[in-house]
């Protein structure tokens, strides 16, 4: 289904806003701006973690001719941080705006389904 609808931002899009504004770039006509009220509570005070997210423990193959392995680790490592699997649930992939995040995302989920 196509629409043109511009999408809704995303907490993605406020953190990679305030990166842009500490790193000093012209974000004057930003329209991330307008939103970022939306994003006030999360952004002010934080993930407020309820509960352990479960995660089945699994482990990431290695291509036989790639050294994937220090980013397979680095995937790894993050998997058990409920608070940055909280929010990156709640974010909707956008593999245009943001295919780092939304592919992040697939592979958690992985980690997270319930069948092994």
């Amino acid at each position: 289904k196509v629409t043109d609808q511009p999408k809704k931002p995303s907490i993605i899009d406020a953190l990679l806003f305030l990166a842009r504004v500490a790193a000093g770039e012209e974000v004057d006509n930003d329209p991330i701006r307008a939103q970022l009220p939306r994003f006030r509570k999360l952004l002010g005070g934080g993930v407020e973690v309820v509960g352990r997210a479960v995660y089945a423990r699994r482990g990431i193959k290695n291509p036989s001719q790639a050294n994937c392995c220090y980013a397979n680790c680095v995937i790894q490592g993050l998997l058990p941080f409920t608070a940055l699997m909280m929010l990156l649930s709640n974010c909707s992939p956008d593999p245009e705006r943001h295919p780092f995040h939304t592919s992040f995302l697939k592979v958690a989920r992985t980690f997270y389904s319930q069948k092994p």
